[in-house]
């Protein structure tokens, strides 16, 4: 038992994971503490056994304790008390999470992200788009998880704008990952213009964006509208130089063919 106590604090996952399951076959009376606190575990696998264990036993409303614990938490246990709450909440739970998205922790920002995009991701879609300039990777990375699922819907005039606002490489090449998801026609359009970055990585990200937008053309079937001719146009003449001559040569036939 002393072992256990020990191991339950372990930096390695599996070991924590394996002393709760321990707990529950040998030591059951003292299974439904460990449990709970292992509900704020940092690990999302350790989170969710904690979950099931009082799902089948019951005995613990999971929406309180996350509620709870969002309010008397600090730190690490706070960024865990946001993803638990995520995890077993509620769309209007948002309500709860919505303002760490400003918080001082980057661990926190992720979090609180993850979690509304878990729970009711409509009404934060400019929040994600504006959380793809932080300075963290982290964040940034839970930002375009949750805009990646709506890429199609994403404005991406709007879009460009958060690419070229953005200070950090890590939030450029995010923006550009989503610039290439976006509506077929206006993707490819972007993706020519972000080819005039002074970034010799991010260009080369481009081109290969450019070159799978070609190799992917037929497998779908949407007919450009005029706006948008005129505005590929326009830019193809304007970067002609930036674009590879095969691709050159598809994309004026493909133009003309409209």
């Amino acid at each position: 038992n002393e072992f256990l106590v020990r191991t339950r604090k372990d930096v390695y996952m599996p070991v924590r994971r394996e002393a709760l399951r321990i707990y529950e076959e040998k030591y059951p009376e003292q299974a439904h503490h460990e449990f709970q606190s292992a509900l704020l575990d940092p690990n999302i696998a350790i989170r969710g056994d904690a979950q099931y264990f009082f799902r089948k036993k019951g005995g613990l409303d999971l929406r309180a304790h996350y509620s709870q614990a969002i309010e008397t938490c600090s730190g690490a246990r706070l960024s865990a008390a946001i993803a638990g709450m995520g995890e077993t909440g509620l769309p209007e739970d948002t309500s709860l999470i919505a303002h760490f998205v400003s918080s001082s922790s980057s661990r926190v920002r992720a979090m609180a992200l993850h979690a509304l995009a878990r729970l009711k991701p409509e009404p934060f879609q400019e929040q994600f788009l504006l959380s793809l300039v932080d300075p963290s990777a982290k964040v940034t990375a839970e930002a375009v998880r949750a805009l990646s699922k709506r890429a199609n819907s994403l404005d991406g005039q709007r879009l460009w704008e958060t690419y070229t606002q953005s200070r950090y490489p890590h939030g450029r090449r995010r923006a550009l990952f989503l610039l290439a998801r976006i509506k077929k026609w206006d993707s490819i359009a972007f993706l020519i213009q972000s080819l005039a970055g002074e970034d010799a990585s991010l260009v080369r990200l481009s081109q290969r964006y450019i070159a799978r937008w070609h190799a992917r053309y037929n497998r779908t079937f949407s007919t450009p509208s005029q706006e948008q001719l005129a505005r590929l146009r326009v830019i193809l003449d304007k970067h002609r130089l930036l674009v590879c001559l095969d691709s050159q040569r598809q994309l004026d036939s493909l133009i003309k063919s409209f």
